[in-house]
């Protein structure tokens, strides 16, 4: 299993849009999503015109020794989670899409309840 000096585990990660504003927000995404789950992201695989490939994915994995591919649900391959799943798990890794987080209800406006209370 591949760990950093720190001893967690490693991950690698995709994502990909051609907005590279929207990739970076997605990279992000996966950064956080590691860090949460304990695992160090070693390398992010940015497909910004829909070109890469399962085994490049795989050649990263194996390059970092990685335990898991992080994919964020709004990158091109994202959609063939299965073949990626199969690809990598070849390896012994896993594979994870990662969406994007649910906005924080605390945070909105609080809006009344529709109808009146003691009419």
């Amino acid at each position: 299993m591949g760990t950093t000096r720190d001893e967690l585990p490693v991950a690698i990660g995709y994502v990909g849009s051609a907005d590279e504003a929207e990739t970076a927000r997605q990279r992000e995404r996966l950064e956080r999503y590691a860090a949460g789950e304990g695992l160090a992201l070693a390398a992010t695989l940015a497909d910004l015109r829909d070109v890469a490939t399962l085994s490049e994915i795989a050649d990263l994995v194996r390059e970092h020794d990685a335990v898991r591919v992080l994919m964020h649900a709004g990158a091109p391959l994202a959609v063939y989670q299965n073949a990626v799943a199969r690809v990598v798990g070849a390896t012994g890794a896993a594979c994870t899409v990662v969406a994007d987080e649910a906005p924080d209800e605390s945070r909105l406006p609080h809006r009344p309840a529709s109808g009146t209370l003691g009419a």
